[in-house]
């Protein structure tokens, strides 16, 4: 599986020298980018369950995550030489491209997925479909501002929660849960738009935060065989990985 660079305001040069040197650091490990990642999202996500003491990550798995951590690093630094802290700051890191149809698509590609696949949704969902979230990340890939891409993000995808789940709630219409949506993915337009032109203007106003690879979760629920509801957080590093709260 390839990783590619999140890198708002990169070019393509510099997000090849970081992912350069995150390849390098992984081929030292002996494990695979996947191996790596798996790790991280292991300890990343038993961090954000509160640390069950059940669910501690293996030493194997710790050991894998500090490869992952550590090709990131190493990426950012050859990405971002250079550049100034508040900038550097709004750089994720790698990730795992898994669905390159989702993840690299352009912005109006990812907003016409998206409206089409809103529009066909029937609300019977059995499983977690995480393609909406994946076209919501690409359509805001530009967006110079992490924090007001996140809050973008996250409107689409917790309004698409619970039309995806509408079939558990027949009492209930549909059509405003779909509509929710729309309007969700219409203000992500709008303000993907706003920051993009704003970011190309005033390229280096950016607002800063911690300079360290971050985990975007999701929280959202489903319902288990029981028919109980139970909330789940699911990794934009990757999104199939679920992993139940409850």
């Amino acid at each position: 599986m390839k990783i590619l660079m999140d890198a708002r305001g990169a070019t393509a040069e510099e997000k090849q020298r970081g992912l350069d040197a995150a390849r390098e650091v992984i081929a030292r490990s002996g494990l695979t980018p996947e191996e790596a990642a798996e790790g991280s999202f292991a300890v990343e996500g038993w961090d954000e369950m509160g640390f069950p003491p059940d669910q501690e990550p293996s030493e194997e798995e710790y050991a894998a995550a500090d490869v992952w951590w550590a090709a990131s690093d190493a990426a950012i630094k050859a990405c971002c030489e250079g550049w100034p802290d508040e900038k550097r700051m709004q750089v994720s890191g790698l990730q795992l491209l898994h669905n390159p149809d989702m993840q690299l698509a352009d912005r109006t590609t990812a907003l016409c997925r998206m409206r089409a696949i809103i529009q066909a949704e029937d609300g019977k969902h059995e499983y977690h479909d995480n393609r909406v979230f994946l076209l919501a990340l690409a359509a805001t890939a530009e967006v110079p501002d992490s924090s007001k891409a996140q809050q973008l993000v996250s409107a689409v995808t917790v309004a698409y929660t619970s039309l995806s789940l509408a079939g558990f709630h027949p009492d209930e219409p549909i059509e405003p849960k779909r509509q929710a949506v729309l309007d969700a993915i219409d203000a992500l337009e709008a303000g993907s738009r706003r920051s993009t032109e704003k970011g190309r203007s005033m390229s280096n106003h950016v607002l800063p935060e911690q300079n360290k690879p971050k985990l975007i979760v999701v929280v959202a629920f489903d319902r288990g065989d029981d028919g109980e509801l139970f909330p789940f957080v699911a990794s934009p590093l990757c999104p199939e990985l679920i992993r139940g709260t409850g």
